[in-house]
């Protein structure tokens, strides 16, 4: 035979299979194109110098191996489909008289033509919508820089090393199936279905047990820092528990309602659930796999669009104020070392003239200025008595002040005596006595709710105490008792103080202007002579940092989101085809016993909606329970805002249920076009 006749075949197939290869050249070229695109973007990001250009490549990079990986396995899965259709036709070359060698370079010239077909289109349309995504990817990340817009050779030549190699994998895949069956089971293979498991009870049992197990570990999870290694064990427990109730757990079920003479005998439910069973055994990988996919789009748009959407609210929690600067005070030390303290150096009073003069010359005003004595430390707290824990262990935060400082920030009237506190646990209500602050115990004057005090959250990651202690001697005192709770339990010799002298405020004027002052203010407050000045921040910095990180997720979560929708319609309209040409027989019989055709279009829509629906209906409780672990680990990220939490992930619920239903109408008419074809 000429290599031009397995040529001409292997075209001819695929023009004339246009259900089964046209959605898949349709949907590689696509993750091609997504492919290119995220490769192009992150040399950008590496090529010109912006603010936090560095972390979108870093974002960006992990974006395009996760992309790599994600259409691999959607190449190879969805293969199975347009090769399980593709098997019969197989089968009667073979027994038409071609042998395995034949076949399989016909197989080999459709792998390459719909490899080459897709990867040549997938990287037109990259440089068709290249510019555009970049341009979008600029807007939300809200670079403002001239950037010239270019195609760079190494994304291309990446984009086409990495799917020619996942085309020349398939075609190894292709061959070895070819050369494992025989003639007449190549006939047979394409209405095989999934195997029945024997024990379709334990394998149930073990089922609810694994998804018990992960629903347990998302549920329970407390510490943030714990939740990202807990979700990948919650995740596996999961997705085990799901393939398995899908695949034994749905067989049971309908089984039981099988059992039961008075719901499997009605009429209105004998065939469909005959009908569901078989459905369930042949599909029910897939719908397990359309299920795992479908709760990956909604973790990942809903956490990055809540992370993205609420930008502004969690910088601003991490940011309370547009200045914040902080002096160690170390009076006490720099006496006991022997260092010669100017008469300068702890007055305080000389800032806010320097401050101010400063401020004028950039046209800019200062407000809102606080100066207050803090003492901050990490740490474990029961309730009623706070450790010193500096560890990744120490997620509490618990901050000192005096009383007078308080007062005059909150504008409050309170008095304490010596070992008397007040104490606020932010954002909840408590009623307590007493309370250990590293070793000593104080008496809880008033338990504080909502006082008004400005909270620093940028190291937030659990509760946040404060306690007002009576005077300035106290808050040394404190100090000593944290460093000396530390020498006992950590082995620490170094003796330092972390009591500060914190001096925030914000600015009045334009934004240029507000970062040329935060530029030159470290400088200016070096100048007043004031010792030990340890930190000098300003929320407009960490807005653009904060901005392009929130942006890239986010941008990065739409492609991820993507993908993962692309494989989830390619598998739900493959087992549409699929269930088509099984079915069709089915319902020609069930006309011919005596059902009517307004009867069997009825049964096949129960069935239909009930097997498509399942899928989604999982996922969003599998959303319910991983909420809580999910919100753990953006706390991470600086999200603290439950209700908009909940607000985007709903949002995302319902938009994405729309989508699947709109999926759901149009690969249903492809299912009852064949079915109801003559």
């Amino acid at each position: 035979m000429s290599r031009f006749l397995y040529l001409k075949l292997a075209v001819q197939n695929v023009f004339k299979e246009k259900n089964t290869f046209y959605p898949f050249v349709i949907c590689t070229s696509a993750m091609v194109m997504m492919f290119y695109l995220i490769s192009n973007i992150e040399i950008v990001c590496k090529k010109y110098e912006f603010e936090g250009n560095d972390s979108m490549a870093l974002i960006l990079h992990f974006g395009i191996i996760v992309c790599g990986i994600v259409s691999a396995i959607m190449i190879f899965y969805t293969n199975n489909f347009v090769m399980k259709r593709r098997v019969k036709q197989l089968g009667l070359y073979s027994m038409l008289g071609m042998e395995k060698k034949h076949i399989g370079r016909i197989v080999i010239w459709e792998t390459f033509t719909t490899g080459f077909v897709s990867i040549i289109s997938g990287l037109l349309l990259g440089t068709v919508f290249t510019k555009m995504i970049f341009l979008l990817f600029l807007k939300i990340v809200r670079v403002n820089i001239d950037i010239k817009f270019e195609l760079y050779p190494k994304s291309i030549i990446s984009t086409v090393i990495m799917f020619t190699v996942a085309f020349a994998a398939i075609i190894f895949i292709n061959i070895i199936k070819v050369v494992r069956f025989k003639p007449i089971q190549l006939i047979n293979n394409s209405k095989a279905g999934e195997k029945e498991p024997k024990s379709k009870l334990i394998i149930t049992i073990l089922g609810c047990i694994c998804l018990g197990i992960g629903y347990y570990i998302a549920v329970t999870v407390q510490s943030p820092l714990n939740a990202i290694f807990e979700f990948f064990i919650a995740v596996v427990f999961v997705i085990i528990g799901t393939y398995l109730l899908f695949i034994s757990g749905s067989i049971t079920f309908i089984k039981l309602l099988k059992s039961n003479k008075g719901i499997y005998y009605n009429k209105n439910n004998y065939v469909t659930i005959s009908g569901m069973l078989y459905r369930m055994k042949m599909n029910a990988t897939g719908l397990a796999s359309i299920c795992v996919l479908s709760t990956a789009v909604l973790v990942t748009l809903g956490s990055t669009v809540s992370l993205f959407v609420g930008c502004e609210d969690n910088i601003r929690n991490m940011y309370p104020t547009d200045i914040s600067t902080y002096f160690l005070y170390d009076k006490e030390l720099d006496e006991k070392d022997g260092i010669e303290i100017t008469k300068e150096a702890y007055d305080y009073s000389l800032l806010t003239p320097a401050v101010e003069k400063k401020a004028d010359e950039y046209n800019v005003k200062v407000k809102d200025l606080r100066e207050f004595y803090l003492l901050f430390e990490l740490g474990k707290c029961d309730g009623k008595s706070f450790e010193v824990d500096r560890t990744m262990l120490g997620t509490t935060m618990l901050y000192l002040v005096t009383v007078d400082d308080f007062n005059r920030i909150t504008g409050s009237d309170y008095k304490l005596n010596k070992d008397e506190v007040l104490v606020e646990l932010k954002d909840q209500t408590i009623d307590i006595n007493s309370f250990t602050v590293f070793g000593k115990e104080y008496s809880v004057k008033q338990c504080m709710n909502d006082s008004g005090f400005i909270y620093d959250e940028t190291m937030s990651i659990g509760d946040v105490y404060l306690v007002v202690v009576n005077d300035f001697n106290e808050l040394l005192n404190a100090n000593n008792n944290s460093l000396m709770q530390m020498r006992e339990t950590d082995d620490i010799n170094e003796w330092y103080n972390n009591v500060q002298y914190q001096y925030v405020f914000n600015l009045e004027g334009k934004t240029d202007d507000k970062k040329a002052f935060a530029k030159v203010l470290r400088d200016t407050l070096n100048d007043t002579g004031v010792a030990h000045l340890a930190a000098v921040e300003n929320i407009y910095d960490a807005r653009d940092m904060y901005i392009s990180f929130y942006g890239s997720l986010f941008f990065l979560g739409i492609f991820v989101g993507l993908l993962f929708t692309i494989i989830t319609v390619m598998i739900i309209y493959y087992k549409q085809i699929s269930e088509g040409y099984d079915d069709k027989s089915k319902f020609e019989i069930l006309k011919k016993v005596g059902m009517s055709e307004r009867e069997v279009k009825q049964t096949i829509r129960k069935q239909i909606i009930t097997v498509f629906m399942l899928p989604i209906a999982v996922a969003i409780v599998h959303i319910c329970f991983a909420f809580n672990i999910v919100k753990k680990i953006l706390v991470l990220l600086g999200c603290t805002n439950t209700p908009l939490l909940i607000a985007c992930f709903a949002a995302t619920i319902a938009l994405y249920t729309i989508a699947y239903a709109i999926v759901y109408l149009v690969t249903a008419k492809s299912y009852y076009k064949i079915v109801y074809a003559n």
